[in-house]
């Protein structure tokens, strides 16, 4: 028959060949391959020949040379061995790779005897071998171009070291029982899974002891262990020179399972490619990298029992289907980097605490779904996507672990259960997006910030801000936006002992439109700051709490309004403090019974304080407005300003000391502020200070700045307008006013007509 010259090299095989030929083997037992009398054709089989041996008598073939064929089919009966004479050889296979018969007794390939390896080179495209009896016994390597190898009677490897598969970008698909029959107690010899596929259909297709190698040592070729309706205990090692995917998943089976743990140094997938589930559970996956988490079928689900471990840097939940899930299911994660769940990714937090916290771990990224089965606290949160709550019960996700800062452009929702969010740390987190939640939401002491800048960011459950004495924890405001959410408040050190904000207005005109409501002992109250803009609170303000006086302060150097109420529940008796250089209007129902004290910037009284039990004014504090102040005293405490009106306008009180104060009567186009107060106008010592806002006045009319019940004490005067002096009126005319002083002439005729009068009534 013709022959055809081969070169073998490191990259594959080079060489001509004739056409095709069949050659079978002769003997009934032994013989050499080299022989050509061992063979019908009277010629040793070539790179185009398939060989057959099929012999029903025991035969040892020996191998003097290394070989070349298209295909090698075994069958009969007898035990088939093929092994080196005396120097390792290498069998070439071409497209047809190795096939044994049903029926046909055991096959050995090589031996561990020095000298007398066999190498199975399936360099062709799809070459397999199909061991549909007793199996196949190999003592060396198999290595292949894409090459599938399918094994379903049994594939033994009994070298000593350094076996491996190697089927370029092909897959080795094993479906029988695999045992080690030599010495080693490893499967496959500590197997060596490179590039390409194995499928595990059988539980103990690889051995249940040693450990798998998962990828090369060098190069970057891609490397997938596929697990189908078995439990897979085998080690896995991931090779440290892959940089292609190395992969675990499940092969289109209802389920699977692995349990043998992932160590290496390298990146690994974790998948469930079918509709079933994929369970990876028992030993930790500790690959020093990235883990992925995949779920690839429609209805597919990969739950992860096992524990991440340390040397794990990031973990990534990826999906391409829209309806399965990917369940994380262990509390002792220690993995250090970030957990991203991709967009269309589902991720599941099965139990509590599942993602690790604190200065050893990364941040949540959602930009896909991630549902949460109990509680869980996380550094940073960003993404896009959703969370929620997949099942009745209720949730809480925590954010703000290691003091993080971070910024969230996703969704809170319910789903099945009710979702709530807390916020802890010293970092602030910012809400960007509208989240429909009913959950609360809860500011912890010493919480750091919430910013928001979606009126429906903090979903539609209430809002507890927690803090206690001067410690930190507040809302931020953004964005012009309205705020229906109902607030509850634990007490907290005023502005003027320390304390800070529990909400505030950065920047815009913000409204909280809900009620906020102290609910707590100790302390004294509810912080409220404006920082620029205006803060607008339209709900009610009160405070439910009886132990002692309560206050609301109102501070900040941007401007606010109260148009909802402020007032006292049962006994408790609540004060409200304006410190700050801003303004804060009040114009809602005011009926606390607490004092009122402005220590700084302005406080705008235009509604009826029916109730405070008194009005102080400090240094640079300033109080004006259109309405009134129907009980206790106004005074001063240092140097501090009141003034009727918005600008020019009314002010009404029942009784003021304006002693070491100045009262600012703003006039123009002959009109005039007017403070009215009903009962004693004490103003020993206080300044009054005219200023000009409008036009001129008219210089004929008096005009009225105060009127009184009683008056005690005259003012110091300043800014005194032009042509004008201050009367003091007594008796029925119980006012102060401006009155224009008279021209000189006009006071000598006057005078000289009162003198001729008297006289007259002499004579």
């Amino acid at each position: 028959m013709n022959r055809s010259f081969l070169l073998v090299c490191a990259g594959g095989l080079l060489g001509v060949s004739s056409n095709s030929h069949a050659a079978s083997w002769v003997p009934a037992g032994n013989g050499s391959w080299n022989t050509p009398a061992n063979w019908d054709s009277n010629a040793v089989p070539g790179s185009g020949d398939a060989v057959a041996i099929g012999t029903a008598s025991a035969a040892s073939i020996t191998l003097d040379a290394d070989q070349f064929a298209a295909g090698l089919s075994l069958s009969g009966a007898g035990t088939k061995a093929l092994a080196g004479g005396g120097t390792n050889r290498t069998l070439n296979l071409g497209a047809s790779g190795i096939s044994v018969a049903s029926g046909t007794g055991a096959v050995t390939i090589g031996s561990a005897t020095a000298g007398q390896a066999v190498a199975i080179n399936l360099a062709a495209s799809q070459s397999w071998i199909n061991a549909t009896a007793t199996g196949i016994t190999s003592n060396n390597s198999i290595t292949g171009t894409n090459t599938d190898l399918s094994v379903s009677g049994g594939l033994t490897m009994r070298q000593a070291a350094g076996v491996s598969v190697n089927l370029g970008t092909g897959k080795l698909t094993m479906d029988g029982n695999f045992y080690e029959l030599g010495s080693q107690a490893n499967v496959m010899g500590d197997s060596v899974l490179l590039s390409g596929q194995v499928f595990v259909r059988n539980a103990a297709s690889l051995g249940t002891t040693g450990t798998l190698t998962l990828g090369a040592t060098t190069g970057s070729a891609s490397a997938n262990l596929r697990v189908g309706t078995a439990t897979l205990a085998r080690a896995v090692v991931l090779a440290t020179g892959t940089s292609g995917t190395l992969m675990i998943d499940s092969l289109g089976a209802s389920t699977a399972t692995f349990n043998g743990g992932v160590t290496g140094t390298n990146s690994l997938t974790l998948a469930s490619s079918s509709t079933g589930t994929l369970t990876v559970g028992t030993a930790a996956i500790n690959n020093t990298g990235s883990l992925i988490l995949s779920n690839q079928n429609a209805n597919g689900t990969l739950n992860l029992n096992s524990a991440i471990g340390s040397n794990v840097t990031t973990v990534t939940a990826r999906q391409s289907s829209t309806t399965g899930v990917i369940v994380l299911n262990n509390t002792s994660n220690a993995y250090t980097g970030d957990t991203t769940v991709e967009s269309g990714g589902r991720l599941r937090l099965a139990i509590n605490n599942v993602i690790p916290d604190g200065a050893t771990a990364g941040n949540l990224v959602v930009n896909g779904s991630l549902d949460m089965r109990g509680t869980e606290t996380v550094n940073g949160l960003s993404g896009t996507g959703t969370i929620t709550r997949g099942a009745s019960g209720t949730s809480t996700i925590t954010v703000g672990g290691n003091n993080a800062t971070s910024s969230f452009g996703g969704s809170f929702q319910n789903g099945s259960g009710t979702l709530a969010l807390t916020k802890t740390g010293a970092g602030t987190l910012t809400l960007t997006n509208a989240s429909s939640h009913s959950g609360s939401t809860t500011i912890g002491n010493n919480a750091g910030a919430i910013e928001i800048s979606n009126g429906s960011a903090l979903g539609t459950g209430s809002v507890s801000l927690t803090k206690t004495g001067t410690s930190g924890g507040m809302l931020r405001l953004t964005n012009d936006i309205t705020v229906a959410n109902n607030f509850t408040f634990s007490s907290a050190t005023g502005f003027g002992g320390g304390g800070s904000a529990h909400i505030r207005n950065v920047s815009g005109n913000n409204t909280l439109s809900g009620n906020l409501t102290l609910n707590s002992t100790g302390g004294n109250g509810i912080n409220i700051q404006s920082d620029a803009g205006l803060l607008t609170l339209s709900g009610n303000i009160t405070s439910t709490v009886a132990d002692s006086t309560r206050q609301l302060g109102l501070g900040g150097a941007g401007n606010g309004e109260i148009t909802g109420s402020v007032a006292n529940t049962g006994t408790n008796a609540f004060s409200v403090v304006k410190n700050g250089a801003g303004t804060w209007t009040l114009s809602g129902t005011a009926s606390y019974t607490g004092t009122t004290t402005v220590n700084g910037g302005t406080l705008r009284v235009n509604t009826t304080l029916s109730a405070t039990s008194g009005v102080s004014i400090g240094v640079g504090g300033r109080l004006e407005g259109t309405g009134s102040i129907t009980t206790g005293t106004l005074s001063f405490t240092g140097a501090g300003t009141i003034s009727a009106g918005n600008s020019i306008g009314i002010l009404g009180l029942g009784a003021a000391d304006l002693s070491g104060g100045t009262l600012l009567v703003e006039y123009g186009s002959s009109s005039i502020d007017l403070l009215n107060v009903s009962g004693l106008l004490d103003i020993t010592g206080a300044l009054v200070d005219f200023s000009q806002v409008g036009g001129e006045l008219d210089g004929v009319n008096p005009y009225v700045f105060a009127s009184y019940g009683s008056l005690t004490g005259t003012f110091t005067e300043l800014n005194v307008p032009d042509g004008y002096q201050v009367n003091y009126g007594t008796g029925e005319n119980s006012v102060l006013s401006l009155v224009a002083v008279p021209e000189p002439a006009s006071a000598l005729l006057g005078g000289l007509g009162m003198l001729a009068l008297l006289r007259r009534r002499k004579s």
